[in-house]
């Protein structure tokens, strides 16, 4: 039985640190009991899988004690915050990933793009903190029950609650890593999931009809590009009613499943818990044949609008009710789909009270669950529809592991569901912010988590695209999604640049698989995430505590993003490694360093998981000081039930060294009867690279160790320029030298230039001819492994004279660049001009003014360019085809503002690929106006086949008298400007010099036009809350110019 304390200590005054009992219930796990405590309230728990029963008194020295409090009529329950402690977890949030001195409401909320409330309550709730002591210890604190409430964490930590009062566990241990064990034992562990779902997964709302669902399988297929799931949102549904499909965009979708099945893929299919309102439509009918409806606090049917328009909505609460929607998936999975989406389950009501259920709803329980208001049930709506859900689905393929996504959940929810952290945006902020998001997840005991890849608002820009499918391909759910009227997303939407890297992405994730299924293996024995802090590397390390761009996934293996600055790095050797051609030379890809003392298994590149075969696994190798390692591999039939009977395999994988030179590696199965082939290859793992073995099937291989060199470049520095014909001397400086046999230095086409064979290795280049130079260093040792050293960039002869000119104009309203152009002392009169050597202006200078970056840009070499342009407030880059101002044209700006280093927070932020000539020169000018707060400006451009940066003085020559713009009229007066975009109920245009205007949609109808006589500028609000959500486009006409804009309606 459940430990339940059923008296109600009525006649105890309430007072601060009054409780009636505390008692241990595990190895060093607490349980305390306000005075007036009432279990029917509060218990049984949705949370714990397990029973609390007392194994001993409360021992005296005990230090973490709650308090309980009654305050402002909610009650409270309250723990003295350690000195030095850092606190995580408290599952979906926003914000870092040190949750002190932040306070959150745990209340399921629809949250778009995160902006109600400032983000401080999402989809999901977990009243759960973690805490790390100095020294590496560890504490969690539970808030056993369901009622609305918030986390404050200050100089305590703090549960206030809109219920009853309620009981609080406390559990200590060594590290963060059994503290997270601990938790799985009390709340379950995530079951293990089908090997498919680890895949990649593609999504939209919504890929309709069902010949779009083919063409995207399709061209996953034709383009290489490993996939494994295809989501269906609502639009399969006829009129968003569940559980029934569009007979003109879905008649058949048995066929589309088998046709998905025949090309390897599996399918998800949505459903939601809003039921319309509907004689004769079978659920409907049936819910209410049943009984099965939440009620209102009158006792009638809670109607609310959803997708369909008037809802009721299932009573989980109920057990007949639990069993008759499970029963709802015999049929629907049938038809062959593979897994099951439950979407708006906050629940989501759209005219209800906070847009959600009114908190006096009822919820008539039953079975262990009693009677209640919605205040209570809230949290846990979506808890209880996926437990239902994943019960439909297990009975209708009982054999095969159900696979659940859902948006709503709550602590110990992960034992239904995966999940993903909701409606976010298309930004560069939403991409940084997933880490500690998807982290702090994985410490609330959710470890099958990730955000939409490539934001669900909003269209990102192509950069943005390509570091995103970067990254998240590292995710423990890696899945693209995007919002209904956005632009394509995938893969091969945004170009060759995005395609290519998103193919080596996908590529290193499948070929993680052998290490990932067993990092889910894991969680599924112990609770310990697959994505993981860096501090878990070392907890004692406090300089660790805060990082929160690189992460772990499993014990050892770091991600460490591109975009990533300033990175806390574990002690020890980890060593960076590549896996898939090309990986470490695209920009794009993050630095993957592997743990010395580690093996990690790898296994082939496949296009799908049904390809995945664990017979023929390479293991690298990365030997700590004692050239030792160690690393295990877990396998099964990827989906069904057979390794619950020892029908599974566990491989354990040993490196020890063998004499002077070789290591062995041992191989041995030591766990189940799950047969497989014993074929390896083993990669020894370098600072220089990665070495491998022929293939072999023996137990034990022995590898040759290669000695580890370390190489640098000494000469030319880094920033020297050299004048035509001048003599380069290059010297790399290498340790131990004897144990390099040659160095050849080579161009960028591989053609050596000279081998040098002895120590000084360094090599006199003579009347080098002016261009721009990159320099390769191949080094090979005297065992005959050979590496290279990253290129050096050398850059011979004078492009440009070294600078730009910037000029400053004070004291002018707006935030336009057109406020700047309209100004009378434009562009004849600036208040400052100065000559500056970088195409970045000084930042926070002041409000409320304008200023330009112009002159000319030379580049080194013939081809196609890419520019960038990035500032706060409005900024626009304008370039001409040569140094002539009359043929100056907008190729970029930014029409709001962005963050320094935020490239692709529109897509108008960066230019199409632009030929020009080596040695020619081009006018550049960039305009920007500052309102206030925060102000700068940046330019940077992308050379033919190199990676976005910034634009070398050497290229630049500033302003001359003669090519002085004197007049405004190069640049266009017209503008426009579209706030907030995308918008929901309302949107703003601002309008400058326009005299005709027009709204459209996709379809061509016009939603909005107006005619002006006066081409002055105004601004007009348009109600858009009866607009359907899509694309619509702004087109105005001026005196000179006309001009298009993109907007996005979502509700």
């Amino acid at each position: 039985m459940l430990f339940r304390l059923f008296m109600v200590i009525a006649t105890l005054a309430f007072t601060s640190n009054i409780f009636a009992q505390s008692m241990l219930v595990g190895d060093r796990i607490a349980v305390f009991y306000p005075a007036d405590f009432d279990s029917t309230k509060t218990l049984p728990s949705l949370a714990l899988k397990v029973e609390l029963q007392k194994t001993a008194d409360l021992p005296s020295d005990w230090d973490l004690v709650p308090e309980f409090n009654f305050v402002g009529g909610k009650y409270e329950a309250s723990l003295e915050l350690p000195s030095g402690v850092h606190t995580y977890g408290t599952g979906e949030v926003t914000g870092p990933l040190v949750r002190n001195n932040t306070s959150i409401t745990l209340w399921n909320t629809d949250n778009y793009g995160y902006g109600k409330d400032n983000g401080r309550r999402l989809y999901q709730s977990h009243p759960w903190v973690m805490g790390v002591n100095p020294d590496g210890s560890a504490f969690g604190i539970i808030a056993d029950h369901s009622w609305k409430q918030d986390i404050e964490i200050q100089s305590d930590i703090r549960f206030i609650s809109e219920g009853p009062p309620f009981r609080v566990i406390i559990i200590k241990r060594e590290s963060p890593q059994a503290l997270m064990k601990a938790l799985g034992y009390l709340i379950g562990t995530m079951p293990l999931p089908p090997l498919w779902s680890l895949g990649y997964q593609q999504c939209r709302y919504s890929y309709y009809p069902d010949t779009r669902v083919k063409e995207i399988a399709d061209e996953f297929r034709k383009r290489g590009i490993p996939c494994d799931v295809i989501w269906m949102d609502i639009d399969y549904m006829d009129q968003f009613k569940v559980f029934t499909f569009d007979q003109s965009r879905f008649p058949d979708p048995a066929g589309l499943n088998q046709y998905l099945h025949h090309l390897n893929f599996k399918s998800v299919w949505m459903i939601d818990p809003g039921i319309k309102e509907e004689t004769g439509y079978f659920v409907y009918d049936q819910g209410t044949t049943g009984d099965h409806w939440v009620q209102d606090a009158n006792r009638n049917t809670y109607i609310g609008d959803v997708w369909p328009g008037a809802c009721a909505f299932p009573d989980y609460t109920m057990p007949g009710t639990r069993n008759w929607w499970a029963g709802l998936y015999t049929d629907f999975m049938a038809t062959g789909a593979d897994g099951i989406w439950n979407d708006m389950n906050e629940p989501a009501v759209f005219n209800g009270p906070d847009n959600t259920m009114p908190e006096d709803n009822i919820h008539r329980g039953g079975g262990e669950l009693p009677e209640d208001s919605h205040l209570r049930y809230h949290n846990v709506y979506g808890m209880l529809m996926v437990k239902a859900s994943r019960e439909g689905i297990q009975n209708s393929n009982p054999d095969k592991r159900p696979f659940v996504l859902s948006r709503a959940n709550f602590l110990g929810g992960q034992r239904y569901a995966a999940t993903w952290t909701g409606d976010n945006n298309s930004s560069w902020e939403h991409l940084r912010l997933s880490i500690p998001m998807s982290l702090n997840l994985s410490l609330s005991g959710q470890p099958f988590n990730g955000p939409d890849i490539g934001g669900f608002a909003g269209t990102p820009g192509a950069d943005l695209m390509a570091h995103w499918m970067a990254v998240g391909a590292f995710y423990p759910f890696s899945r693209n999604h995007t919002s209904t009227g956005t632009a394509d997303q995938e893969p091969w939407a945004f170009g060759e640049t995005v395609e290519k890297a998103s193919r080596i992405a996908l590529q290193r994730r499948y070929r993680l698989l052998p290490y990932l299924y067993e990092a889910f293996y894991e969680t599924y024995l112990n609770g310990m995430p697959v994505m993981r802090p860096v501090f878990f590397a070392d907890p004692t390390d406090i300089d660790l505590r805060e990082e929160e761009e690189a992460f772990l996934l499993g014990e050892n293996l770091m991600i460490i993003p591109r975009w990533s600055e300033n990175v806390a790095m574990p002690q020890g050797n980890w060593r960076e490694i590549s896996i898939v051609n090309g990986d470490n030379e695209d920009e794009y890809q993050p630095v993957l360093r592997q743990k010395d003392g580690s093996i990690i298994p790898l296994g082939p590149i496949v296009q799908s998981t049904e390809e995945y075969k664990a017979d023929s696994i390479t293991l690298l190798v990365s030997v700590d000081e004692s050239n030792s390692a160690f690393g295990s591999f877990y396998a099964d039939a990827g989906n069904g039930y057979e390794y619950q009977n020892g029908q599974y395999l566990i491989r354990e994988f040993s490196a020890s060294p063998m004499g002077n030179d070789s290591l062995l590696i041992v191989i041995k199965n030591v766990e189940g009867s799950y047969t497989l082939d014993n074929l390896h290859r083993v990669g020894v793992v370098t600072k220089n690279g990665i070495r491998y073995s022929d293939w072999s099937s023996n137990d034990s291989i022995k590898v040759f160790q290669p000695i580890e060199i370390d190489a640098q470049w000494i000469k030319p520095s880094d920033d020297a320029v050299f004048d035509e014909g001048e003599d380069i001397l290059l010297k790399i400086e290498v340790s131990p030298a004897d144990q390099i046999t040659s160095i050849k230095f080579k161009d960028q086409e591989g053609i050596t230039l000279a081998n040098v064979s002895s120590g000084p290795f360094e090599w006199l280049w003579e009347d080098v001819k002016k261009g721009l130079y990159q320099i390769r260093a191949e080094v090979e040792t005297v065992q005959g492994t050979v590496f290279e050293l990253s290129e050096k960039e050398i850059l011979v002869g004078a492009f440009g004279s070294g600078g730009i000119t910037r000029q400053v104009w004070n004291d002018i309203g707006g935030v336009e660049v057109g406020d700047l152009l309209q100004d009378s002392r434009y562009p004849d009169s600036p208040d400052l001009e100065e000559e500056v050597t970088r195409l970045v202006s000084p930042e926070n200078t002041g409000d409320n003014y304008g200023q330009r970056l112009i002159g000319y840009i030379v580049p080194p070499v013939s081809g196609r360019y890419r520019f960038f342009i990035s500032g706060d407030d409005y900024c626009e880059l304008w370039l001409s085809t040569d140094e002539q101002k009359d043929n100056l044209s907008l190729i970029a700006e930014v029409p709001g503002w962005s963050l320094k280093g935020e490239w692709s927070k529109y897509s108008e932020q960066s230019s199409s690929e632009i030929n020009l000539e080596e040695g020619k020169k081009y006018m550049l000018v960039a305009l920007h106006k500052e309102a206030g707060g925060d102000d700068f400006v940046e330019v940077q451009w992308q050379m033919p086949g190199g990676p976005r940066s910034e634009i070398r003085s050497e290229f630049l020559a500033p302003l001359v008298p003669e090519d002085k713009i004197t007049s405004n009229h190069e640049f266009s007066l017209e503008r426009i400007a579209v706030y907030p975009n995308p918008a929901d109920k309302e949107i703003n245009i601002k309008l400058r010099r326009i005299t005709t205007w027009s709204i459209v949609d996709m379809s061509g109808k016009v939603w909005q036009s107006q005619n002006h006589t006066m081409p002055d500028q105004y601004e007009i609000s348009l109600n858009t809350e009866n607009w359907p959500s899509g694309v619509y486009f702004l087109k105005a006409i001026g005196e000179t110019n006309s001009i298009t804009k993109k907007i996005m309606v979502f509700h």
